[in-house]
């Protein structure tokens, strides 16, 4: 058996962003939080960078992608 996962009723007005079901907070499609809800702080960006025009990494710090354990640089 698969779960079927659809979109629910939210809103008429809603215009997208991110919804919070457990505190019934509500963020926009940037993650800042809608004044009057119980959430006391905008959602954390995670680190992201595009590989190409098609692909998008997320978790992945782009700085620190690559590092090696020796931090000097040195061979």
């Amino acid at each position: 058996m698969v779960a079927e996962i659809r979109p629910e009723p939210y809103d008429p007005q809603w215009k997208g962003g991110y919804f919070c079901p457990c505190h019934k907070s509500r963020f926009d499609m940037s993650g800042r939080v809608f004044d009057g809800v119980p959430a006391p702080i905008n959602l954390l960006v995670p680190p992201h960078h595009y590989v190409d025009d098609n692909t998008l990494v997320i978790g992945v710090d782009p700085d620190a992608a690559g590092t090696s354990a020796n931090s000097t640089g040195a061979a």
